[in-house]
């Protein structure tokens, strides 16, 4: 199954913040996300890189450890940049990695799309989901999810870049405004390699994932929310049922 890198909503053309395949689409660097420092890859260990591997081609994005067998990112993580589906075997987490260095790391074993992340064959950026099953429980603490109420903010945006893969960055100062219930707008800006990192703000002075980076579009950084699916999923205390995505 392929899917189209660009679609439009609300008028807007979007740019998908993968880093798949050899090239990195985005904006420069200057406009990113800033690093983080050293000791923030371990409190924020929970984020880390999904690597996608495979013959002639490697590429990267972010994801969020949320139970400690699963993974939330962005759906057009596990598509390559001509639409195929990236193989589940050449997926890898590794989480707070930092110059060569990650807290911990596993295989991916099974991939579930969110049922409507996919719409035409094109990324829906208000279901841009896909919920990663580990080959094993990693000895990092999760990071909860919010609930349909969220604070007034702020909120923080942490993730990795194409343009600096081996350094986290985030920003703690993010506005946000609800698009639809599905989708957020966030004014933190990324690039390529940060599809998937978690938006996240705070309840009861604990950091919980608001939703994750898809795409920019118009100067916003989109981020899909629909998270009573991931929830659902997590609570049947089961693996993930879908195998990896229709190629």
């Amino acid at each position: 199954m392929g899917i189209g890198a660009k679609k439009k909503t609300g008028g807007l053309a979007l740019v998908l913040m993968a880093g798949m395949g050899g090239g990195v689409a985005g904006m420069a660097a200057a406009e990113g996300l800033p690093a983080l420092p050293e000791e923030a890859h371990d409190i924020w260990a929970a984020v880390g890189r999904v690597n996608a591997g495979g013959y002639r081609s490697r590429g990267m994005c972010s994801g969020v450890l949320v139970a400690p067998d699963r993974v939330l990112t962005a759906a057009h993580c596990v598509f390559r940049d001509d639409g195929r589906a990236v193989a589940v075997e050449d997926l890898h987490f590794v989480a707070g990695w930092h110059r060569g260095r990650a807290r911990d790391d596993a295989g991916v074993v099974a991939v579930a799309l969110h049922p409507q992340a996919l719409e035409d064959g094109r990324i829906d950026p208000g279901h841009d989901l896909a919920l990663l099953q580990l080959d094993r429980a990693l000895e990092v603490a999760p990071i909860g999810l919010m609930g349909r109420r969220m604070g007034a903010g702020p909120f923080a945006l942490v993730a990795y870049q194409g343009s600096r893969p081996h350094v986290m960055g985030g920003r703690f100062d993010c506005a946000l405004r609800l698009q639809k219930f599905s989708l957020a707008l966030t004014t933190c800006p990324v690039e390529g390699g940060s599809s998937g990192g978690p938006l996240m703000g705070q309840v009861d002075g604990q950091w919980a994932v608001v939703g994750v980076v898809s795409a920019r579009a118009g100067g916003w950084t989109l981020v899909p929310r629909a998270l009573d699916w991931v929830a659902g999923a997590l609570a049947a205390e089961r693996p993930a049922t879908s195998a990896e995505p229709e190629r």
